[in-house]
Protein backbone atom coordinates (compact mmCIF):
# COMPACT_ATOMS: atom_id res chain seq x y z
CA UNK A 1 0.00 0.00 0.00
CA UNK A 2 1.00 3.49 -1.36
CA UNK A 3 1.83 5.91 1.86
CA UNK A 4 1.51 9.63 0.71
CA UNK A 5 3.54 11.88 2.80
CA UNK A 6 2.99 15.58 2.38
CA UNK A 7 3.17 18.82 4.43
CA UNK A 8 0.73 19.82 6.78
CA UNK A 9 0.31 23.52 6.67
CA UNK A 10 -1.38 24.97 10.05
CA UNK A 11 -3.23 27.94 9.12
CA UNK A 12 -4.76 30.20 11.99
CA UNK A 13 -7.94 32.68 11.98
CA UNK A 14 -7.64 36.12 12.96
CA UNK A 15 -10.85 35.57 15.05
CA UNK A 16 -11.48 38.98 15.66
CA UNK A 17 -11.44 39.60 11.73
CA UNK A 18 -13.46 37.09 11.32
CA UNK A 19 -15.90 38.37 13.99
CA UNK A 20 -16.29 41.49 12.39
CA UNK A 21 -16.92 40.01 8.72
CA UNK A 22 -19.88 37.92 10.24
CA UNK A 23 -21.12 40.74 11.49
CA UNK A 24 -21.02 42.57 8.69
CA UNK A 25 -22.08 39.92 6.67
CA UNK A 26 -25.70 39.87 9.64
CA UNK A 27 -26.17 43.58 8.48
CA UNK A 28 -26.22 43.02 4.85
CA UNK A 29 -28.89 40.54 5.26
CA UNK A 30 -30.87 41.95 7.91
CA UNK A 31 -30.10 39.57 10.13
CA UNK A 32 -30.27 40.10 13.77
CA UNK A 33 -28.97 37.85 16.62
CA UNK A 34 -30.66 37.25 19.38
CA UNK A 35 -29.21 36.31 22.06
CA UNK A 36 -31.62 35.31 24.54
CA UNK A 37 -32.96 32.20 22.21
CA UNK A 38 -32.75 28.80 23.87
CA UNK A 39 -32.24 25.42 22.32
CA UNK A 40 -35.74 24.60 23.22
CA UNK A 41 -36.99 27.87 21.68
CA UNK A 42 -35.23 27.35 18.36
CA UNK A 43 -36.39 23.67 18.40
CA UNK A 44 -39.85 24.90 18.64
CA UNK A 45 -39.81 27.79 16.12
CA UNK A 46 -37.90 25.07 13.85
CA UNK A 47 -40.74 22.77 14.16
CA UNK A 48 -43.30 25.34 13.82
CA UNK A 49 -42.06 26.48 10.61
CA UNK A 50 -41.70 22.87 9.48
CA UNK A 51 -45.37 22.06 10.38
CA UNK A 52 -46.34 25.25 8.38
CA UNK A 53 -44.63 24.41 5.49
CA UNK A 54 -46.58 20.54 5.81
CA UNK A 55 -43.39 19.35 6.37
CA UNK A 56 -43.47 15.94 8.78
CA UNK A 57 -39.70 15.04 10.47
CA UNK A 58 -41.29 12.01 11.64
CA UNK A 59 -41.21 10.93 7.62
CA UNK A 60 -37.27 11.34 7.55
CA UNK A 61 -35.54 8.82 8.42
CA UNK A 62 -32.79 11.39 9.70
CA UNK A 63 -35.19 13.23 11.66
CA UNK A 64 -36.27 9.96 13.60
CA UNK A 65 -32.74 9.50 14.29
CA UNK A 66 -32.55 12.68 15.74
CA UNK A 67 -35.53 12.21 17.77
CA UNK A 68 -35.02 9.14 18.70
CA UNK A 69 -31.76 10.38 20.33
CA UNK A 70 -33.29 13.25 22.41
CA UNK A 71 -35.76 11.39 23.57
CA UNK A 72 -32.95 8.88 25.03
CA UNK A 73 -30.80 11.90 26.11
Amino acid sequence: MAVLEREVEILYADKAEMRRAVEEQNQLMGFVPDRSVTVERMQARVAADLEAAGIRPEDCDASRAIIAAREDY
